[in-house]
């Protein structure tokens, strides 16, 4: 999933991926996984290492998995 965006270890500030759930947009992008674990509420991370990964939390903290939401990422277009 977009693997030569995403992040890594010699630029954790690579990725352009956007995050949405049911329309809204999620963020802050570039997050630790850390603070994503801990504080949730939206924060996400693409990042690769050992393939790519997309770790995000919903932004209500409700387990992505079961809350009935859809989530997307895109690619925004490049600046002209």
């Amino acid at each position: 999933m977009f693997d030569n965006l995403a992040d890594s270890t010699d630029n954790d500030q690579r990725s352009s991926i956007e995050l949405y759930e049911d329309g809204k947009r999620l963020g802050p992008a570039h997050s630790t996984v850390s603070d994503i674990e801990k504080f949730g509420s939206g924060k996400f991370s693409h990042w690769r290492k050992n393939g790519t990964t997309l770790f995000f939390s919903a932004s209500d903290n409700s387990d992505p998995n079961t809350n009935g939401r859809a989530y997307w990422a895109v690619k925004p277009p490049n600046p002209q």
